[in-house]
């Protein structure tokens, strides 16, 4: 009898409870994904379509990489560096989906939020912004353009159209004004990018496990299992806006979203005329983290507030 009972409980692990070793091991992989959420999570810039917003680039020199953006029940928006240039990738293997090609930049985004978890208005952000497709040629010539550098910027990117799979970082930049001294206005930790270092490290078999993915043993690399194409430079899955999670409420119906900036050859892939102007050549100097960011005039000491 005692040997029927536990054979039916060791046929009902892995239902709705788990007993021992198993049992441990999935809090340890659960508290791996905590702890990587708490170090690596980091706001990522998104519009929604017709909408802008006015940012300042930290840096422009781009942090590539091929990620992975995992649906999670019915949630997009958790991200994981694919490793597959290096070494077998468990999510390429297990999803049989290619990652996205990213550039991440780090930028100071003005508009103005209402935080969800104290309800504390909250404005001049240090973000994430990852460029994928045609914006990472967009920001390329931008920066052509406009002396060879992106950084203290002041730009308002707009997502046109009604598409919700055009570029949800925006695909259209203009130029507001003359270059601005970050450190000097918002002080110098505001001036330095984000450690990418640490933010998009390769994931550990325990951060692995939280999300379901497990190591798989294959003789050979990826290649050998048919993931040779091309790596997606444009989108990995058509995410629609409705797939992502909020992560505040925003003031004026703007949203800030961790989820998917998917890309479209259908989107727009030029610039404004205005974004082609050389900041050396502007004649008024503009302040965007002035309030709310949504006068783009006046002096440049109304920018930041």
């Amino acid at each position: 009898m005692t040997t029927d009972n536990n054979a039916k409980n060791e046929a009902a692990d892995g239902s709705w409870f788990l007993r021992g070793a198993a049992g441990e091991r999935k809090k340890k992989a659960n508290d791996a994904v905590n702890a990587m959420r708490r170090e690596k999570q980091v706001h990522r810039f998104r519009l929604k379509p017709g909408e802008s917003g006015k940012i300042v680039f930290v840096d422009d020199e781009g942090w590539y990489i091929n990620e992975h953006n995992l649906k999670i029940g019915s949630r997009f928006g958790n991200y994981l560096t694919c490793t597959r240039d290096f070494k077998s990738c468990p999510v390429c293997e297990q999803t049989k989906k290619n990652p996205t090609f990213t550039a991440y930049y780090t930028i100071i985004d003005t508009r103005q939020f209402t935080r969800k978890s104290d309800n504390k208005v909250v404005k001049n952000r240090k973000i994430l912004f990852p460029a994928k497709g045609e914006v990472q040629e967009i920001l390329q010539r931008l920066k052509e353009r406009n002396g060879g550098s992106l950084v203290g910027l002041p730009l308002e990117v707009s997502r046109l159209g009604s598409n919700p799979k055009a570029p949800n970082t925006g695909s259209q930049f203009d130029v507001l004004g003359k270059r601005i001294n970050i450190a000097a206005k918002l002080g110098a930790e505001a001036a330095e990018p984000h450690d990418y270092m640490k933010i998009t490290a390769p994931p550990t078999l325990e951060e692995l496990e939280g999300f379901g993915i497990y190591e798989v043993s294959t003789v050979g690399s990826s290649d050998d299992l048919g993931l040779d194409a091309e790596v997606s430079e444009a989108k990995e899955t058509e995410v629609s806006d409705e797939d992502l999670f909020a992560e505040d409420t925003v003031d004026d119906t703007v949203s800030e979203v961790a989820g998917e900036e998917s890309s479209s050859e259908e989107a727009s892939s030029t610039t404004s005329d205005n974004s082609t102007d050389s900041t050396d050549d502007a004649s008024e100097e503009v302040d965007i983290f002035e309030g709310d960011g949504g006068s783009a005039t006046g002096d440049v000491d109304d920018i930041f507030g």
